[in-house]
């Protein structure tokens, strides 16, 4: 059973589905969105979240100003906000939390450690809620564990964001070889129709020829008969002629 209901709020791609399989694995469902305005829209019409990741940097309306417009709210200023940011975490900081969020979370914090502290914050509470609160401070600990080993950390995260972008790649390039193959056989089948129909135009056309050659045989034929029969009647006309000459020259 679900231990919780997140709202990602982020731009990349990338980032929601890391932080969507992170949520996943400490038995958390989640769904994401990818603007600010999305995110406003979701929460007046869709289920209430039990906790909200909110980038900072984002298209049209940014992190800070949604995190204002949701505290503003009564219907959603009692959702748990986290900022979450591929920026330094601890600038933002001060700020965020007098906006209202429960913390910061850095993109590059260790995903081990994080997936540890939200494991702990869901599994000393009953299945069907969380303590948010626990759960902001043990984040909030995490992440400045994370900044002692910044080093391993930033390399942790980066090692993450290209494994996710490897599988997303895997995917796409799978999804393409499918389009390919879809392609090629519509491609064949057309080729196939093309041949077929171009068959059956040579083969008419050929028919034709057969047909008019036929035809031009026959009309030849019957010229050479009626020549012969002019030929003819023209030979019995000249006997006849004849025939009366020479009786004229008896008398």
């Amino acid at each position: 059973m679900s231990r919780g209901q997140a709202l990602i709020v982020d731009d990349s791609a990338t980032a929601r589905i890391m932080l969507s399989r992170l949520l996943e694995k400490a038995n958390f469902a989640s769904r994401g969105v990818a603007s600010a305005e999305d995110a406003l829209r979701e929460l007046q019409t869709g289920e209430p979240p039990s906790v909200i990741f909110l980038d900072h940097l984002l298209p049209g309306m940014n992190g800070f100003e949604a995190l204002r417009a949701i505290k503003r709210n009564p219907q959603t200023a009692d959702i748990p906000v986290f900022m979450y940011t591929s920026q330094n975490a601890e600038r933002y900081l001060e700020e965020a939390r007098a906006l209202g969020a429960e913390g910061v979370i850095s993109k590059q914090t260790n995903r081990d450690q994080l997936m540890q502290c939200l494991e702990k914050a869901a599994a000393g509470h009953d299945s069907a809620s969380m303590d948010l609160s626990s759960m902001a401070e043990d984040i909030h600990v995490v992440y400045h564990k994370g900044l002692e080993e910044q080093g391993v950390r930033r390399l942790t995260g980066r090692l993450s964001t290209l494994e996710v972008a490897y599988e997303d790649m895997h995917d796409e390039l799978r999804k393409t070889r499918l389009d390919l193959k879809v392609q090629e056989s519509e491609n064949r089948l057309l080729i196939e129709q093309k041949l077929r129909h171009s068959r059956w135009i040579d083969g008419g056309l050929f028919m034709g020829l057969v047909l008019c050659t036929v035809l031009l045989w026959g009309q030849v034929d019957s010229v050479n008969q009626a020549a012969e029969n002019v030929q003819s009647q023209a030979l019995i006309l000249t006997n006849v002629i004849g025939h009366i000459l020479e009786m004229v020259n008896e008398r």
